[in-house]
């Protein structure tokens, strides 16, 4: 029985609609066999056939269900439309066969062609319930037309009316019509759900997509607010280091640019002084050289010349800080140097403070001005040690070999210029003395200001204006109650050391007969030149700017064997001036003179044995060595 009852029931198909159609199909044979067996169990008592006609009813009623029972099992093989196709065929065939035999066109058998109909048009589809219905309307056409031809004889006693064919053919039609509408309203009521069942499966699948995406997102928004946050808290930081460069660098701007213009002031007044101080030094030298030895006034000149020679240290001091210092740049071991020197400093401080060394072994050499060198560390001691207070205390001058990269600002913050990376020395003193507030070291290397009562705020800016001058770096550290740390850096050279050796030049045997010329501004410094020349026999010409003196040279350039030239003067400088006296004559040797470093002054000028330079201020046997140095027959610098 479980077997039947499996055999009856089709399985389940993986695609749906097929087992759909199968279930229905199945439904409808079973229905199909349990009406052909009720209509043979029927057909014997209850029907008025007998002889051919039963045996043609019970024969056509056996083949209907065999054919019912063939095309089950055809539907549980999912064969479907070979089964609804196969019940159709065969059941037309049987059904016009039995029509024919039986009450024509009014038979019972007619009934079969609606459920043909039926069959095609819920298993088949398409235009096949068409083609049954014009079949069977073809075949009741011509059923009728045999019945009425006297071929089939209905047992009725009356012959069919048109009437009849009509009523059945409209019938089948209608039949076909309305089922077709029917399943076909239906089928796409199903496709259409399908297709929302269809497309709510995609939007649900899209909704799940969405919904993970969206955690996905929610995830990826969290992370990356995490890294904005962070990166926010980085550029933060950044940006307060930066803000806090960028003051610093405004800072050292406009201490720059108030150094600048201290420098500027500091220089022109040092250059006024200087051609003052030619005057006071020279007269005062001439004068004593008039006097008696034990003349009483002699004692007051050398107090004036004393005074003079401290305000040509305080102009060159000026000058110093201004940068414009005459150097003479060599190669210079650092750690030798201040061993030299170290009895002079260690007298030069007070004896509560002890000075103590820690130099560097084989430490390279730098290019440096040996006596502005030995100033700076001078000054830089003595700065230290009056920090200091009694009863003890120390300062320590350390040197070594240093690397700077582009980070290190602090070192160029205080001269205003980068230092480019490299190997440099470096010298500190350091004292633990009382130290400095910030706004103390902030206006420490301004000229004339000062913290000590008898002090003339000369010492620091000169030391800046000398690292200034040497390409150097200055950094300074120091803290209230914790002492002070100067820290200087100087490119290393790659020259070797040398030894200076001074010459000295006598007077020619014909100073009597020798003629100059001096091209001054400044009338005092013309006079004293003059008045020095006279006591040598040297005859002197002026002129008072550039034009006069290149006009006189060229009417007596035949007499005049020297040209001492100031570089700075109103109008035709002193630059302009020596290009016009070479074009008169190109051989004639010129000394320039000026309060401006050498280096600054003529850069474009070769300085060889035509052409000399003589800073300001001046003595007179500094004066008359340069001349008799160029009045020789071949001088050489």
């Amino acid at each position: 029985m479980k077997s039947l009852a499996s055999y009856l029931v089709p399985p389940r198909f993986e695609d749906p609609e097929q087992y759909r159609q199968a279930y229905w199909l199945n439904r409808y044979l079973l229905a199909f066999d349990a009406t052909m067996m009720l209509l043979l169990v029927l057909i014997r008592p209850l029907s008025r056939f007998s002889g051919f006609e039963q045996t043609a009813a019970l024969l056509g009623l056996v083949c209907l269900f065999s054919l019912g029972l063939v095309c089950t099992g055809l539907v549980y093989f999912g064969r479907i439309r070979l089964a609804a196709w196969l019940l159709c065929a065969v059941s037309f065939a049987i059904i016009t066969g039995l029509m024919c035999v039986f009450e024509g066109i009014r038979s019972s058998s007619v009934v079969g062609y609606f459920v043909i109909v039926s069959a095609v048009s819920l298993f088949i589809r398409g235009q096949a319930p068409l083609l049954f219905m014009v079949l069977n309307v073809s075949a009741l056409t011509l059923v009728y037309m045999l019945e009425q031809n006297g071929i089939v004889v209905s047992s009725f006693g009356t012959r069919s009316t048109i009437d009849d064919l009509v009523i059945l053919s409209a019938g089948l039609v209608l039949n076909t019509l309305l089922l077709r509408q029917l399943i076909e309203g239906l089928s796409t009521g199903v496709a259409d759900a399908h297709c929302a069942a269809d497309a709510l499966q995609v939007a649900n699948e899209e909704l799940k997509q969405s919904q993970a995406l969206l955690k996905q997102l929610h995830h990826e928004l969290e992370a990356r607010v995490a890294a904005r946050t962070a990166e926010l808290q980085i550029a933060n930081a950044q940006l307060q280091h930066e803000v806090g460069e960028r003051k610093r660098t405004e800072e050292a701007m406009q201490q720059a640019q108030k150094r600048e213009s201290l420098g500027l002031m500091a220089s022109a007044i040092a250059h006024d002084f200087n051609n003052l101080l030619v005057a006071m030094l020279a007269q005062n030298n001439l004068a004593m050289r008039k006097l008696p030895p034990h003349e009483a006034a002699r004692e007051h000149l050398q107090k004036a010349v004393l005074a003079a020679e401290q305000a040509a240290d305080l102009t060159r001091q000026m000058l110093a800080y201004a940068g414009g210092s005459q150097l003479e740049m060599e190669p210079v071991n650092l750690n030798r140097l201040i061993e030299k020197n170290i009895h002079l400093f260690r007298a030069a401080i007070a004896k509560h403070v002890l000075l103590h060394t820690d130099l560097a072994a084989e430490l390279p050499l730098i290019e440096a001005d040996r006596s502005q060198l030995q100033q700076v560390i001078m000054n830089l001691i003595l700065n230290g040690a009056e920090a200091v207070a009694p009863p003890s205390g120390d300062v320590w001058v350390t040197t070594g070999l240093q690397t700077l990269t582009t980070a290190d600002a602090p070192y160029w913050h205080w001269t205003g210029s980068a230092l480019p990376p490299g190997e440099y020395v470096f010298l500190t003193v350091h004292d633990n003395g009382v130290g400095m507030t910030p706004e103390i070291r902030s206006r420490i290397f301004d000229p004339f200001f000062t913290t000590k009562e008898d002090g003339q705020g000369l010492g620091l800016a000169s030391v800046l204006g000398i690292v200034r001058d040497h390409r150097g770096g200055l950094q300074v550290e120091s803290q209230l109650g914790q002492g002070t740390t100067f820290r200087l850096v100087f490119p290393k050279s790659q020259r070797a050391e040398t030894a200076v050796i001074p010459h000295q030049t006598a007077a020619p045997s014909n100073a009597a007969d020798l003629c100059i010329l001096v091209i001054d501004d400044e009338a005092p410094v013309r006079e004293a030149v003059t008045d020095i020349m006279a006591l040598h026999g040297v005859e002197v010409m002026t002129a008072v700017n550039g034009q006069e003196g290149v006009a006189t040279f060229a009417r007596y350039k035949d007499e005049i064997r020297l040209v001492l030239l100031d570089m700075s003067m109103p109008g035709m400088n002193g630059l302009d001036t020596l290009i016009q006296l070479r074009q008169v004559d190109p051989t004639v040797r010129i000394i320039l003179s000026s309060g401006y470093a050498q280096q600054q002054i003529a850069p474009e000028v070769k300085v060889n044995g035509l052409t000399g330079f003589l800073p300001k201020p001046y003595d007179v046997n500094t004066l008359v060595s340069k001349v008799w140095h160029y009045l020789s027959p071949s001088p050489q610098d």
